[in-house]
């Protein structure tokens, strides 16, 4: 009997042993504390004017706080420009990295990592900083939503998107881009500069409704917009934004390069429904119904034309002049023409409708590389 109550106290006290042992562990053991898993998306920046010091990057977290990281810098393809890495965020959330001096580089290399998970257990947010010791830039990174076919992302659609500046020394003129999001929350736009840059940028919308941009424009030192557009349905628009426009690289002083530019741009952007059996814009009248002007680029005065918008999306010049053309897409709300400049030359326009304001801007580029603008207003 009393060799029973021996051996049975001394399985409870061993039970006991083992279930402090284990909760000792826990509490004070990194691995066993569980992160909340997902993608995230983000850009780098900063307040220079420098390319490098400008990118875009995306996080992987797993329940047990490792991580991939994938970001680039900068818009040169030559020298180390982007980077993967893998990690592990310790118990509050933070990571810490620094790395070795390199040898010899004239492009940046990430040499300290601070990163920062705004909750452990369910993050929505990665915020931080990095430097080569030479450029200094903040990291914003948001959780990417997630959606599905059956629960799609209300941001899905097609858009069009305005871009146009008021800053001193960035071009005044109007960039336009189209952009598609699926179902899945996934984007991708192609668009112009105001001064006539294509760009493209593929990324995907956050738990926050918002957009990361970076897009290098085309060619090898040709610039970038960088910042955060926000998803907001209102009586004007559907996004919202201003982005960070550096512009293309020219030499400077010592053999190095700097922005021709550098400056905020405003964007606004709308959903495009393709109308049907009806034109691009909304008009009054079945003749003379919409307004051409074209500025700036070069032109001694401004082209003021008025032009019919018919039913099936034809634009009639009356007068028709040389060098006179204008076609749209209705599928999607991009617009390209022609005119005769002042300086005896003809040169292409391009742009884009924007429904929810009812008018269609662009851009124009001459001989000279001065850009111009283009709007279309219904009358």
């Amino acid at each position: 009997m009393n060799n029973f109550r021996l051996r049975s106290y001394s399985k409870a006290a061993l039970s006991l042993l083992v279930v402090g042992a284990m909760g000792f562990l826990l509490s004070t053991n990194a691995w066993a504390q569980t992160f909340g898993p997902g993608i995230f998306q983000g850009i780098i920046q900063s307040d220079s004017n420098n390319d490098e010091s400008f990118g875009f990057i995306t996080v992987v977290l797993s329940r047990t706080g490792t991580f991939s990281v994938r970001f680039n810098l900068g818009v040169n393809g030559v020298g180390q420009h982007v980077y993967s890495k893998s990690g592990k965020f310790d118990e509050s959330g933070h990571y810490h990295f620094e790395g070795p001096e390199p040898i010899s580089t004239r492009y940046a290399v990430a040499r300290i990592i601070d990163l920062q998970l705004d909750s452990v257990s369910s993050p929505t947010r990665i915020t931080g900083d990095m430097t080569d010791l030479t450029h200094s830039s903040t990291v914003e990174m948001e959780r990417v939503a997630v959606a599905t076919l059956a629960n799609a992302a209300p941001e899905a659609g097609a858009y069009t998107f305005l871009a146009a500046s008021g800053d001193s020394g960035v071009p005044h003129n109007t960039g336009f881009g189209r952009l598609l999001v699926s179902g899945l929350g996934h984007l991708i736009a192609v668009g112009r500069s105001a001064d006539g840059r294509p760009f493209s940028q593929a990324a995907n919308v956050t738990v926050y409704d918002r957009w990361p941009v970076f897009a290098k424009m085309a060619g090898t030192t040709n610039g970038i917009l960088s910042g955060w557009l926000n998803f907001q349905e209102t009586a004007g628009s559907d996004f919202t934004g201003q982005l960070t426009c550096i512009g293309p690289e020219v030499p400077g002083p010592n053999h190095a390069f700097v922005p021709e530019f550098s400056g905020n741009t405003s964007v606004v952007g709308s959903r495009y429904i393709v109308p049907v059996g009806s034109p691009v814009l909304n008009v009054d009248s079945s003749s003379n119904n919409v307004h051409l002007t074209l500025s700036d680029g070069g032109l001694e005065t401004s082209i003021n034309r008025n032009l019919t918008l018919t039913a099936g999306n034809k634009f009639v010049f009356s007068p028709r002049l040389t060098g006179d053309s204008l076609v749209v897409n209705p599928a999607t709300g991009l617009f390209a023409g022609t005119f005769l400049h002042s300086d005896g030359r003809t040169y292409p326009y391009r742009g884009a409708i924007l429904q929810k304001q009812n008018r269609g801007d662009g851009e124009f580029v001459d001989h000279g590389g001065e850009g111009g603008d283009v709007s279309l207003t219904p009358q």
